[in-house]
């Protein structure tokens, strides 16, 4: 494995994130743009839901202005730990997204969603589903070669879209066989699933700040 210099570091961290905001940005669009079109209300939800992923992007580029800056009198080991409580707000905003994805299934059994089920509807979600596991693995991989917490987060938060994307996926699946309670199902596994992530992602970061407090 190539070593980097910070700076590159840096840079090519700022690369992945360019790459993985394009990629939200296109299955956010796709979501909400059938979705509204084809009133498909659990499309749109989820297409906000992904619209989240863009946002922990953008949070990404802030943390990385901060960690970018080198040591300094305050800061003896530069200022790294940024990165890891950017890290710890993607992983607030997993426990969010947690939330949104069992207030989405309790609407659905409560009969206040009622998708228009196309064949578009399963294309568009597989096709989106496809493109955030891609993103989600190589943001993971690249995290682990550039040692970045931002990426390992993201790609962890990307994850958990794929998760409600199943979800939604179900209700589908569900409308079609008049069968509601697979949407429930599917809902409780993708809320532990999410609700893990952002634990793991919790526990990463606090023991980077640890052992910053400890070395300082």
């Amino acid at each position: 494995m190539p070593m980097h210099s910070p700076t590159q570091r840096l840079r090519e961290v700022r690369r992945v994130l360019w790459i993985t905001l394009a990629l939200n940005l296109l299955v956010c669009g796709l979501k909400l743009g059938y979705g509204y079109y084809s009133q498909t209300l659990s499309m749109v939800a989820d297409g906000y839901h992904s619209l989240l992923d863009s946002t922990s992007n953008i949070i990404g580029f802030i943390a990385l202005l901060f960690a970018a800056k080198p040591a300094d009198a305050g800061h003896a080991y530069g200022h790294r730990k940024v990165e890891a409580l950017g890290a710890i707000f993607i992983s607030g905003m997993l426990f969010f997204a947690c939330y949104e994805i069992a207030s989405s299934a309790y609407a659905r059994l409560h009969g206040r969603e009622n998708p228009t089920v196309t064949i578009y509807s399963f294309v568009i979600m597989l096709g989106t589903m496809a493109v955030n596991l891609w993103v989600s693995r190589y943001e993971h991989r690249r995290g682990h070669e550039l040692h970045s917490q931002i990426l390992t987060a993201d790609s962890a938060h990307t994850r958990s879209d794929v998760y409600a994307s199943l979800s939604v996926l179900a209700a589908l699946i569900g409308v079609k066989l008049k069968l509601p309670w697979i949407d429930l199902a599917a809902a409780a596994l993708v809320a532990v699933f999410v609700g893990y992530s952002g634990y793991q992602i919790i526990m990463e970061s606090l023991n980077t700040l640890m052992d910053d407090a400890q070395g300082s």
